[in-house]
């Protein structure tokens, strides 16, 4: 039997009700699909971040980190690549623990890449009325701050709002309710949460803090760094990185530069006063003999790597005259997250 919108809304109410919220998530992810409503958009971030989806299920790997094979022995200087069909926890494990990171071709189709590309137009055009004065309810659903995070976490997310602002390159996912439901509902079509839950040995979580919309102007200045120097070394993390555009080495839109070699420890040691950027000495020793690179990415393409990758955002170079579009979706195991990153729910 077919189920009307409103038969679908009352199935969803029931399941929270009863408290079966990953159920009552699924109904109203079906209903936002046939007819995108900002009340569901936001209420899915609230439900997202309900405690009984985000609290750790199982103490995590008792061994960490793991041990992998290399699937790419013969590659030297430059990140493996697969394609998104090709991805596995094996090929995931073994191009992080050996290269880094692990490149992954045509992760979201094209046209998915478009739609977010023009949500994050709109999600800034929102962040940018509000600040000037326009109402909540003027802004949704491009733009809405996180009541969760508000009412996690006040002063932090009171401080990254001000500092991702202040970039005018980045804007956190939870708060842009539509954004949150397109990307998220992107990213569960491809299985890659369930390969990245895999590798950690847990169902992984996002991080409200951490999950980024980014516009990146062409003269944005790069800065290396390694997110593990401010996060923490023993987090248990997968950044998926999704160009949304064309960019990086042969496009007109800055990329994200790497350094394809895999690092076991924070070059800069663990910081808690903002000073995160490597300098060129302690990149410089780093290396092992390999070069920095820029890969060429297409709308759709992504970069998984962990918290020691060192890597730098930003362009750095002439001729770019593009904004670049990405999708950054840190993926934590929830027993190894850190206490005030407000975890929302894939």
């Amino acid at each position: 039997m077919r189920l009307t919108h409103r038969n679908r809304r009352r199935r969803a109410l029931a399941h929270e009700a009863e408290g079966r919220i990953p159920e009552a998530i699924a109904e109203w992810v079906a209903l936002n699909r046939l007819a995108p409503d900002p009340w569901i958009d936001e209420h899915l971030i609230d439900l997202r971040c309900d405690e009984l989806l985000t609290r750790p299920r199982a103490p995590g790997a008792e061994s960490w980190p793991p041990t992998y094979p290399d699937p790419f022995p013969s590659v030297v200087g430059a990140p493996p690549e697969i394609t998104a069909g090709e991805l596995t926890v094996d090929r995931l494990g073994g191009g992080l623990r050996h290269h880094g990171c692990l490149l992954v071709r045509g992760l979201l189709a094209s046209d998915t890449a478009q739609t977010l590309r023009d949500t994050i137009d709109q999600a800034f055009a929102g962040r940018d009325a509000f600040a000037q004065g326009a109402t909540r309810e003027e802004t949704t659903p491009w733009y809405a701050p996180s009541r969760p995070w508000d009412r996690g976490t006040p002063d932090k997310a009171r401080r990254s709002r001000k500092f991702s602002h202040a970039s005018n390159s980045s804007l956190h996912l939870c708060d842009s309710p539509r954004g949150c439901f397109e990307a998220i509902d992107a990213l569960a079509s491809t299985g890659v949460a369930e390969v990245v839950s895999g590798y950690l040995g847990e169902r992984v979580v996002l991080s409200s803090p951490k999950t980024m919309l980014r516009r990146v102007s062409p003269e944005a200045t790069p800065s290396w760094h390694q997110d593990g120097s401010f996060m923490g070394v023993r987090s248990r993390v997968v950044n998926v990185w999704v160009a949304l555009s064309d960019c990086g080495t042969g496009h007109d839109a800055p990329g994200i530069a790497i350094l394809p070699h895999r690092l076991d420890e924070s070059l800069h040691g663990e910081v808690s006063d903002g000073n995160i950027i490597l300098s060129p000495a302690e990149l410089d020793a780093a290396r092992g003999g390999i070069e920095p690179v820029r890969p060429t990415f297409a709308a759709g393409d992504a970069l998984l790597f962990d918290e020691l990758l060192a890597h730098a955002n930003g362009g750095g170079q002439p001729g770019l005259t593009k904004h670049r579009y990405a999708l950054e979706a840190w993926m934590f195991a929830p027993s190894h997250m850190p206490d005030d990153y407000l975890p929302m729910a894939l």
